[in-house]
């Protein structure tokens, strides 16, 4: 006994360690309670969960500290006092702990008596915040997910893996009627057992299509007709899904089905109104096919026959002339018996149709005594059904389409509409097709009379260009030479300047002529606008000092250096408008101001003139209209400003004008030019020069050899009479045999070559030329001067073209450029880098008193007044004097007026 009870002794506190050892290791919480409620005991769980340290537990009332709301005096007491096997009551507990988190605990009670017999109320503790957190979440989630399939308006199913219904929305249990039936569990099978014979083949039909979505592994899509007990039928678009679990098993099938027979019926009448009009539409690109009136009604009759499928059909034209109508096409067994038949308006089915501008529809002519029987004898086919439609556009009678068929009842309130719809189209057809008849035929006319036109301006052109050639050629030649006396210059220059002025209004009727026609052509290229502006400028101070006005000239240093442009065209519109200007301005002055932004050239020219009263601005661009006084009305054509107009737009501009009367005027425009590059170098215009020969450029010695090819004696003379005193050699021929005889006795350098001559005209002799000497270089001169008589010289291999009358400048440029040649000057061997802008007049000698009589002079212009001044300024000033008749002789008038300016 003794060793025994060693024994126990010295393993009952092995156990409690071990005991203690476990309850400290378990995750689980363990606290024991005596019966105040103190605790006893606690393991290191219980510790960690509360966040107190078992000495400040041990002996301190539990539930107060960690659960104050909770009312613990009942289930303690039961359970501290229900006997030796008590029965335990789980219940839970929200544990408020130390660092202030609220911890939800599941409480297992088992009272016992410990060593000393007292009794004590063991807890066991398990943690469940988490679980019911996630508990309350799902019974959130599963609120929510009800609400949703409540609300939804869709069909939505979700099936577990075997086919059975877990849940639905409500419209889904509305739909089969199954309000307040337990479906969950059941299979479609089950349902269509128990549902009304209604949907029995439905159910049975979706657990067909469950099957095959199954089957299918992925979302299925397919469209399923529902009937309803009204006897209607409902369409719905029907999604289904399969879901399985990681071993690849049926888990979940989700059903979506959504309502779409609205949608379904709206797609249908949009395929019928989609259909009808590709129809409409086919039919427009049908007539837009051909403007041909033949095969815009014969599209009319094979659409109408094709739409209904009738026996025959016919179009009928109205002719307003004769207030009739006249069969112009037809298709079907009557078309050769009805085409040119003529009908009355009133007469006949088709003819009251006409005249009542309204659809007649006859479902049997048998009942109607309208219909003309006789045309049914002569096809021996009777016609039963008849609908008549007219032609109308824009309230207007164009016709009246026909459609015929031989049986009764053929046509209805359908294709009554459709007929409608084709007619309407019809008509714009035939109304365009007739218009563009007419305006072919009017257009053809217009060709004749512009063929015409052009024809007779064209001789007229050539006969006014043949004798001014003599006039200004002989007159350029005469200025040139040096025995000519200076009041012979004079005369000489005032020859030379009427027939310019002819000549510009020559070509001013001729630019017209090819405005109007269609026919005009610009020549864009790099040019300098400072220097053309420059150059207008001062072609225009002579003018404007005769009358005394100033003109400006504003904003040449915004310009660039080049830009690409049409320069004749552009120095033709300035000069007009400038013309104008100083034509109709008195007194005061002119402003031209230019500008450039955004690869534009901005023009204006402004004056200070009698302005133009507004109601004659509407005609002021009109060709030959001139406005002002009568005074004014004698200077000119009236031609420059509608030609500027026309260049402008053109060139991509539009040409404005603002006036008042009495006020001045503001003529202004806009022109597209690129800038091409080019520094931003004062720009300046070298002063002429006489021009006494040539030297070659090549290396040769001898003098360069030139042909002259013309049938007219006077054009011969003239241009050698240009040529000859610049030291070249000059031959003449008066055919093309004649210029191929001379070319093969010896090759010239150059051919100026006529195109208008007897028997072989330039163009044949230039081609024949060519073919025996491929590098020989010939220049067409030529009175005809429009654009298709150039592209004619170009092609038969001219080099250049020279117009006729003759222009000294422009001789010299294509000599310049087709030869090897530079110029000997007057003035010295080569031109001065910086020409002295008084041209080396120097007359500080003279007295203030002396210039400004000298400047009045020469600002009036009067030459024989200013030779006379000069004269009495020989004896005091020789050389002054000599040099001075010198400048009035070559009308060098700016170079005086700067003199001038210099010597004050």
């Amino acid at each position: 006994m003794h060793n025994h009870d060693t024994q126990r002794s010295t393993a009952q506190p092995l156990d409690r360690a071990f005991a203690q050892s476990l309850l400290d290791t378990t995750p689980t919480l363990v606290i024991s309670l005596d019966l105040r409620g103190c605790v006893r005991r606690c393991n290191r769980a219980a510790q960690t969960l509360t966040g107190v340290a078992a000495s400040s537990l041990l002996g301190q009332p539990f539930w107060p500290r960690f659960a104050p709301d909770l009312d613990v005096a009942t289930p303690q007491d039961t359970l501290l006092h229900a006997g030796a096997a008590p029965e335990r009551h789980p219940f839970s507990t929200a544990l408020q702990c130390a660092d202030g988190r609220v911890r939800l605990i599941d409480w297992t009670p088992a009272p016992f008596n410990n060593d000393a017999g007292e009794p004590e109320l063991l807890l066991i503790g398990q943690e469940i915040t988490a679980q019911e957190t996630l508990r309350q979440r799902l019974a959130t989630r599963e609120v929510q997910l009800r609400s949703l399939l409540d609300a939804t308006p869709d069909i939505i199913w979700l099936k577990d893996g075997a086919g059975r219904w877990l849940e639905t929305s409500r419209s889904g249990l509305a739909l089969f009627q199954l309000e307040g039936t337990d479906y969950r569990g059941r299979s479609d099978r089950d349902l269509a057992d128990s549902a009304i014979p209604l949907y029995r083949d439905a159910f049975l039909a979706c657990e067909e299509s469950d099957e095959e979505a199954w089957r299918a592994g992925g979302s299925t899509r397919i469209e399923e007709n529902i009937p309803l007990p009204d006897g209607t039928r409902r369409i719905f678009d029907i999604i289904k899904s399969p879901v399985f679990d990681e071993q690849g098993e049926r888990r979940f099938l989700v059903v979506f089905g959504r309502d779409i027979t609205r949608i379904k019926q709206v797609e249908e009448d949009l395929i019928r109104r989609t259909q009808s009009l590709d129809f409409l539409a086919k039919i427009g690109r049908s007539f837009a096919a051909s403007l041909e009136l033949e095969s815009v009604l014969g599209r009319v009759l094979r659409e109408a026959l094709t739409l209904l499928d009738a026996t025959s059909n016919s179009s009928w034209i109205y002719e307003p002339e004769h207030d009739e109508l006249v069969c112009r096409n037809a298709i079907g067994p009557s078309s050769e018996v009805l085409r040119g038949q003529r009908l009355k308006l009133g007469v006949g089915i088709t003819g009251v149709a006409a005249a009542r501008r309204e659809v007649i529809l006859v479902q049997d002519t048998r009942d109607d005594q309208r219909h003309f029987k006789r045309i049914d004898a002569e096809t021996g086919v009777e016609v039963r059904s008849l609908i008549a439609l007219p032609l109308l556009y824009q309230e207007t009678l164009q016709g009246v389409l026909v459609c015929v068929d031989d049986k009764p009842n053929s046509f209805d309130a359908h294709d009554q509409q459709l007929l409608e719809a084709l007619a309407g189209t019809a008509a714009m057809a035939v109304y365009n097709a007739r218009q563009f008849s007419e305006m072919v035929s009017l257009r053809d006319q217009a060709d004749a009379a512009n063929r015409a036109k052009s024809t007779f301006l064209a001789n007229m052109s050539h006969e006014l260009r043949t004798p001014l050639n003599a006039v200004l050629g002989y007159s350029q030649i005469l200025i040139q030479e040096a025995a000519t006396s200076a009041e012979q210059r004079s005369a000489l220059r005032s020859i030379h300047n009427a027939g310019n002025y002819l000549l510009t209004l020559i070509n001013d009727i001729l630019d017209l002529a090819k405005i109007e026609a269609g026919r005009f052509e610009l020549f864009p290229s790099a040019i300098d606008p400072r220097t053309l502006f420059q150059q207008v400028h001062e072609q225009f101070q002579f003018r404007t000092q005769q009358k005394g006005l100033s003109i400006t000239l504003e904003g040449l240093e915004r310009l660039p250096r080049q830009v690409e442009l049409d320069e004749k065209r552009l120095r033709q519109i300035v000069m007009n408008l400038l013309g104008n200007a100083v034509k109709f301005t008195e007194e005061g002055g002119i402003t031209v101001s230019v500008d450039y932004q955004g690869e534009r050239l901005q023009v204006a020219v402004s004056d200070t003139g009698i302005g133009i009263a507004q109601n004659a601005l509407p005609l002021l661009f009109s060709p030959y209209s001139q406005s002002g006084e009568a005074k004014y009305r004698r200077q000119g054509t009236g031609l420059g400003l509608a030609i500027s107009k026309s260049l402008v737009e053109r060139m991509g501009g539009r040409i404005e004008v603002s006036s008042r009367l009495g006020q001045g005027s503001r003529f202004s425009f806009a022109l597209h030019a690129p800038s091409v590059g080019g520094g931003d170098a004062p720009c300046h215009t070298p002063a002429p020069r006489r021009i006494t020969g040539y030297r070659r450029s090549d290396g040769q010695s001898r003098p360069l050899y030139l042909l002259v090819v013309d049938d007219n004696e006077a054009n011969r003379e003239v241009l050698c009479g240009l040529l000859k005193p610049l030291g070249l050699r000059v031959a003449t021929a008066t055919t093309g045999a004649e210029a191929l005889a001379q070319v093969d006795q010896c090759i010239p350098d150059l051919v100026f070559m006529d195109m208008v001559m007897p028997d072989m005209d330039g163009i044949d002799a230039t081609r024949q030329l060519l073919a025996s000497y491929p590098g020989l270089r010939i220049v067409a001169a030529s009175a005809m001067v429009f654009a298709e008589d150039r592209h004619r010289a170009q092609e038969a291999g001219c080099v250049d073209f020279l117009p006729k009358p003759v222009q000294w400048e422009a001789l010299i440029q294509i000599l310049s450029q087709q030869l090897p040649m530079t110029w000997r000057y007057a003035e010295a061997e080569a031109p001065p880098l910086a020409p002295s802008a008084t041209g080396g007049l120097d007359l500080r000698a003279l007295d203030s008193a002396t210039l400004e009589e000298l400047k009045a002079r020469v600002v009036r212009g009067n030459g024989r007044a200013l030779k006379e001044f000069a004269t009495h300024l020989m004896p005091d000033h020789p050389a002054l004097a000599q040099a001075l008749l010198s400048r009035i002789d070559e009308y060098e008038f700016e170079q005086i007026l700067r003199a001038i300016d210099a010597a004050r």
